[in-house]
């Protein structure tokens, strides 16, 4: 063999060596996989350590350690996978986690049994996402996610025997949005967006909606000066939200609003046109036109009321009161101090004692200690004083207890109610369903019932506001439901 044909040989083997490491290291150094891939990297450290174990699922993931933008998913590909293996028949679960084209987790764990016929096997891994993200884009009109969800997400599973995979993404009009693609036939067998319903003011007497497109967590009415203020949030996208203060003559028909940067937590009418807002750890007055703070509270104010010219907050150790709004404070210590987020608080028509709900007990303020009143086994979630009794709600039921007689009667186990509202003599109770139900006596006056209002509202009720016997509003927030997305 001549030396020009050494010469060609060892150039041409040069070439293809030189050609195998560029392949070796773009591969080494890719970042993302497509669903398929990730699988495989997977599957073959699974087989080694059991053969038998067959794929549960797989999920794309927002990356923890780099930030994404919304390209992310866009090729069909992520850098983060979260995936899990079972034994058929077995507790053995395997739990993997892929990162940047490699595993970063991986580890043995226990978890629920399943047959063989719920779990996947290689042969049935037959669609990718690549393929699957031009199925749903070819049938909708797809947006990657923002913020939360980021880009286009994969999810893959088996359901009645079927092989799924999801698109996971937002629609034309920024719905979070969900696309199932059968694995074997290649087709949409479903798909559905999460949409808003409801979330606004509408009038007791007539179901009129008078504000939507808010979520509106409470209103209050100044009555010398006829005017409404209502609170809550407005969406921006599927998770950021902007603080939103609301407010119109009731003679007017057009809502004002007023964007306020910090989380409003009450609203608390004083004078003929001035109003407190009461935020997270800061209390400021307004006169619809300028907005002063008057406090600084050190630790979040857990509930406020203002009741006889006097101005009272709570944080989780003291409450505060003020008879100057604001001006100067007096301190009085809570008999127990406890990391909740509520403290519910009321006052005693007739003595003007201040009670306090810590936990699962109700305390009575006598100008000189707390007096424990109420003990019970549950947590209370509100109460209110009526008529020499205090009725109070529980996560289990609805009760009242009589200050004289120290007897506790149980009113209702049917509704587990989150908030109760008074007004003059009358309660409401607002259960965790968003539903409304007043709470009154029995027709032979002798027991208490609780009973449904019916509203035609939309979304979940968050306050009630009754201004007379003809005049009443309550609020609303959005509830969200998976609704199909049709084509």
């Amino acid at each position: 063999m001549s030396f020009r044909t050494h010469i060609t040989i060892l150039f041409s083997l040069l070439i293809v060596l030189c050609f195998v490491y560029i392949c070796y290291k773009s591969i080494d150094n890719k970042k993302s996989t497509t669903i398929k891939e990730a699988y495989n990297i997977a599957y073959k450290e699974v087989y080694k350590k059991n053969s038998q174990a067959l794929l549960v699922s797989i999920g794309s993931t927002d990356s923890i350690l780099s930030k994404e933008d919304n390209n992310a998913g866009k090729n069909g590909e992520r850098n983060s996978w979260n995936l899990f293996f079972s034994v058929p028949n077995s507790s053995e679960l395997w739990l993997v986690t892929i990162r940047d084209h490699k595993i970063k987790d991986f580890k043995k764990t226990i978890g629920p049994s399943y047959d063989r016929k719920d779990l996947i096997d290689k042969k049935e891994f037959t669609l990718d996402s690549k393929e699957a993200l031009k199925i749903a884009k070819k049938e909708f009109e797809l947006k990657p996610g923002e913020v939360w969800a980021i880009g286009y997400h994969f999810l893959i599973s088996k359901e009645n025997g079927d092989v799924l995979l999801q698109v996971v993404c937002r629609d034309d009009k920024d719905n979070f949005t969900k696309i199932f693609i059968n694995a074997e036939t290649k087709k949409i067998t479903d798909a559905f967006h999460k949409i808003p319903i409801g979330g606004g003011i509408y009038s007791g007497n007539t179901d009129n909606v008078l504000v939507d497109k808010y979520n509106i967590v409470g209103i209050a009415n100044i009555k010398k000066s006829n005017t409404l203020y209502a609170w809550g949030w407005k969406m921006i996208n599927i998770i950021q939200y902007k603080s939103i203060l609301l407010n119109k003559s009731n003679n007017d028909t057009v809502w004002n609003e007023l964007s306020i940067q910090e989380d409003i937590k009450n609203i608390l009418p004083i004078e003929d046109d001035d109003i407190l807002i009461v935020c997270e750890q800061k209390i400021y007055k307004y006169n619809s036109i300028e907005l002063s703070s008057i406090l600084e509270s050190k630790n979040r104010i857990l509930n406020s009321f203002f009741y006889n010219d006097k101005l009272y907050f709570l944080t989780n150790s003291e409450l505060n009161i003020s008879s100057d709004k604001g001006e100067s404070w007096k301190t009085i210590l809570l008999p127990e101090v406890k990391d909740v987020i509520n403290i519910p608080f009321d006052m005693n028509d007739d003595d003007n004692s201040l009670y306090v709900s810590i936990d699962n007990k109700i305390y009575c303020y006598n100008n000189v200690n707390w007096v424990e009143v109420i003990k019970t086994d549950n947590m209370i979630n509100d109460f209110k004083y009526i008529k020499h009794s205090i009725i109070y709600t529980t996560n289990k039921s609805v009760n009242l207890y009589d200050l004289e007689t120290k007897e506790n009667r149980e009113i209702s186990k049917n509704v587990i109610v989150n908030k109760l509202i008074r007004h003059d003599q009358d309660i409401y109770a607002i259960s965790y369903e968003g539903n409304l139900f007043e709470i009154k006596k029995t027709s032979d006056n002798n027991n208490w019932e609780i009973s449904s209002l019916e509203t035609n509202k939309n979304g979940l009720i968050t306050d009630m506001l009754h201004i007379d016997q003809d005049t009443w509003y309550y609020s609303t927030v959005s509830k969200y439901e998976w609704l199909k997305l049709v084509r």
